[in-house]
């Protein structure tokens, strides 16, 4: 990466760059992009309106007052309004769905809400991503029933945000972050609760009684959801193959993959992938 573009004091209010479609629903703006200028730095900037970036080819640097993000696909950000940030040696060209929220309508969607996302924050849910997925699946469909379920979604994907916000703040036993923590990183792996419990240091009981509460599903559940979210992040990778994907992504062979994906997404692997590449 280049050198760190020194940060003003007022970046200048920009829309997203290299924007090739665009949908409008009552108070959200879906944007698809793909960088116009590959190694181009972008410089300090922000932008009016709060948004979520989601990386679907590609890969980009991004960079805040605090921390830099080294985005692959799959890769989901907030962006809270006017929060300044810089894009730096984008290797190759990216394409990128942001959803831009109103403000004013943000507030009144969630008018209790205490505290809110701030700065820019990395968003590892895999229901909000799943949403985003299926965003990008009703644009590239468009007929008469997309720009409803464009709009459904997008209000979906809303209230997933804040949900998951909301859950962010509620307090949670350290052995619960520490599960999260591994099977977003051991998702592949075959792990059993009688290891995950030993690693926890908890008994596999409280663990299987006590997981639904802290994740609104089973443990298989969870894991499935990891693995079609990763499967979906390499969709755009043309040089491996969908047997490959459902090895790499752990799922038994390809039947399962097939079945799980299908469950998720309402179409097989294949025909997503004819789909992502038109």
């Amino acid at each position: 990466m280049g050198l760190i573009p020194q940060a003003i004091d007022s970046p200048r209010t920009t829309n997203h760059f290299g924007v090739q479609k665009h949908f409008d629903t009552a108070g959200i703006r879906l944007a698809i992009v793909q960088t116009e200028d590959p190694g181009k730095d972008v410089d300090w900037h922000c932008h009016e309106n709060p948004h979520l970036t989601f990386i679907l080819r590609g890969h980009v640097i991004e960079g805040t007052r605090k921390q830099v993000y080294h985005c692959s696909p799959g890769e989901l950000l907030f962006h809270s309004r006017f929060e300044p940030h810089y894009n730096s040696k984008l290797a190759g060209s990216a394409t990128c769905l942001h959803i831009d929220f109103d403000q004013q309508y943000l507030d009144d969607f969630s008018p209790q809400r205490n505290n809110k996302l701030e700065g820019v924050v990395s968003i590892r849910n895999s229901g909000i991503k799943f949403s985003c997925y299926k965003l990008i699946r009703e644009t590239m469909i468009s007929d008469d029933f997309s720009a409803a379920s464009i709009q459904g979604l997008s209000w979906q994907v809303l209230g997933q945000l804040i949900s998951s916000e909301q859950a962010g703040r509620t307090l949670r036993p350290r052995w619960v972050n520490r599960l999260e923590e591994m099977l977003q990183e051991e998702y592949s792996e075959k792990l059993s609760l009688d290891e995950l419990s030993g690693k926890l240091n908890i008994h596999p009981v409280h663990l299987s009684r006590s997981f639904s509460r802290y994740f609104q599903c089973t443990l298989g559940e969870y894991v499935r959801n990891i693995r079609v979210e990763r499967s979906l992040a390499l969709m755009s990778r043309r040089n491996i193959s969908l047997t490959e994907i459902a090895t790499a992504c752990g799922f038994a062979d390809q039947s399962h993959f097939t079945r799980s994906f299908k469950q998720k997404m309402g179409v097989t692997p294949s025909t997503y992938r004819k789909l992502f590449s038109q």
